[in-house]
Parts: C-alpha cells; structure tokens; sequence
C-alpha cells in the first residue's frame, strides 16, 4: 500500500515535515533498523574484543588494520554508483506507474458514441467495457502478486463477473501454455465495436476510428509493463551496486574503530567510542540502496509498491458507472 503524506505537507509550517520524521509506516526506520543493529552489534563486539581481550601483540596487528581499512575504503565510490543506480531506479518506478492504462476514456468515448438504452446497445457498452477491464486484470494477473492474490485463478475471473465460462473456454482455447494472450479480450471488444458500427448503434465512422485507437493504446500500454517486467535492470549493475555498498561498510567496521589515542596514531587523538557520524553515514546510504530495492519492482507486496488491488476495484467501478446506462438528452444538469 503507497503510503500517501501529501494532506500532512499541505500547509508549509514550522513543525509541518518535522512530523513527517515521526511516522513509521513506509519510513526509511523501518528499511533499514535490522542492517542497523547488526552492525552496531557487531562494531561493538569487535570495539569490545579491542579493548579488553587482546592481548598487546594482537591489539598491534588489530590497529594497523584498521588503519589500512580507514586509508583506502574511501576509494570506493559508493556514492558515485548508488546515485546513479537509485536515480534509475526511481526514474523507472514512475515510468511504469504512468505506463498503467485506464479505462475511464474509453469508457467515457463508448458511452458518448453508442447510442441507445435498449438492451442490445447497453449490452454492448456493458461488453466492450468489461472486455478492457478483463485484458487489464489478465496481464497484471501475469506480473503482480497482489493481482494473483485477488485472482488466484482463471475460474475466479469468471467468478468475479469479468467474462463469462464460455468466453473462458474460448479464451484458454486460442491461449499457448507460455505464452498470457491478455489481448484476446482486447480483440473481442473491437468486434463488438464493428458490430455496434454494422448496427447502427455508433453512427460515424470517425467514431469507429476513435474507439479503434483507444482500444489500440490501452494494449500499447499493457504490452510497456509487460517490457518492464521482462526487462530488468541489468543484474550486474544490482549485484555491483549492492557488493559495493555491505562491501564498504564491512570495511567501515575496522576504519571507523577508535585507537588507543596514546599511541599517537594519525586521525586518531580522541576516543569518543561511538562513531557517531559514520553512523549517520550508514544510516543515509542503507536507506539510500533500500529505496532502490523496495522499488526495483512496484508490482510486489511492499509499502510503497503499487496498490494493484485498489486499481482494479477502481476500474471495475468506472466500468459500471461509465459503460451501461447512456443518458437521454435533455436529462444532464
């Protein structure tokens, strides 16, 4: 579920994004607390072991590695790759939210075009509508989880009203083992449109036209999801980013180590402890790498993924509303 502040920021005041740190529900707290802990936990049982279980030749060879540690791990570009990599990420999360088809114009351009409250032409508005709305829930079926979870099955699209079993049984008839046909329903609803124009239910042929391209588009935008869910982000980019980032702060558990301040190593003068800004370091770029991972696939069951099943309970609503009864004229406000 999107966690949604936008009513909480609406009014820019002095305590207004203060309250935003506060919420845990689809905060960066609750990303990252358990990396976190681990390691605090493990920087304080080697800062631990340090101080009073080495002996002195081991506490030697203890403080030359972590001088080595703190001289070259930050030659390892973290913030350069993770930039990039969450950049893409992100760019690639709202490509596919705007790529989602909606069927409210369509909906709205087959009321508008075929006339009549007679049952035939309802029936056909009533169709063509839920021909789209089926299409819709067929390929999301194919990448979402949460879509799986409303319909585990084929037989619970028949259940839910979106097609009939005769209309399954054609639909698994023209559909390859491997392959999801989410455009079959698609084609179904430009035969009715031909029909309804053959009928004289849709008076114009430009009216034709436009239902055609409507129809055209929502599959255009189906068949873009189903590219992004095919094509991933390239693996080795996910894998070097992720090496790159537990692979820097795995060293950071030796460098940020504070020395025993008599030996007079360089960098190391005061013993505080606790690396309080390396801490906040780990905490941005934990929670930097996991915005990229709850967001790699937005089709998932994370906070901040897309709320598939409100959209298709949305859809079927507009479907109903939109695409059965047309109004006489004369009867709008």
């Amino acid at each position: 579920m999107t966690v949604t502040y936008s009513s909480v920021v609406a009014t820019a005041k002095y305590w207004t994004f203060i309250r935003l740190l506060f919420m845990w529900k689809g905060s960066v707290y609750r990303l990252v607390w358990f990396e976190f802990l681990v390691f605090v936990g493990i920087y304080s049982v080697l800062s631990v072991t340090y101080r009073f279980i080495l002996s002195a030749t081991l506490k030697r060879y203890f403080e030359l590695l972590c001088i080595y540690c703190g001289q070259y791990n930050e030659t390892v570009p973290v913030a350069f790759v993770l930039g990039f990599y969450v950049s893409l990420i992100v760019q690639r999360w709202w490509e596919q939210f705007l790529a989602l088809p909606w069927p409210d114009r369509l909906a709205l351009f087959i009321t508008a075009f075929c006339h009549g409250n007679a049952e035939r032409p309802t029936r056909i508005r009533r169709n063509i509508v839920r021909y789209i709305n089926l299409s819709y829930c067929i390929a999301l079926r194919a990448i979402s989880s949460r879509a799986r979870l409303r319909f585990p099955t084929e037989e619970h699209l028949v259940t839910a009203g979106l097609m009939t079993q005769e209309e399954l049984d054609i639909y698994r008839s023209t559909q390859p083992s491997e392959y999801t046909l989410y455009f079959v329903p698609l084609v179904w609803a430009l035969d009715m449109v031909t029909k309804a124009r053959e009928e004289g239910y849709i008076r114009f042929d430009r009216a034709v036209e436009i239902l055609t391209n409507e129809i055209t588009s929502f599959r255009s935008k189906l068949g873009t999801i189903f590219a992004y869910d095919w094509v991933n982000p390239p693996l080795v980019y996910t894998q070097t980013v992720t090496i790159a980032v537990y692979g820097y702060f795995g060293t950071c558990l030796l460098a940020w180590q504070y020395l025993d301040p008599s030996k007079e190593y360089e960098g190391h003068d005061v013993d505080i402890y606790v690396p309080i800004f390396g801490l906040l370091r780990f905490f941005f770029y934990i929670g930097w790498l996991k915005v990229a991972e709850s967001l790699i696939n937005p089709f998932g069951e994370d906070v901040d993924d897309f709320e598939i099943e409100y959209l298709i309970e949305r859809n079927l609503q507009v479907g109903r509303k939109l695409g059965v009864a047309r109004p006489k004229h004369g009867t709008n406000p």
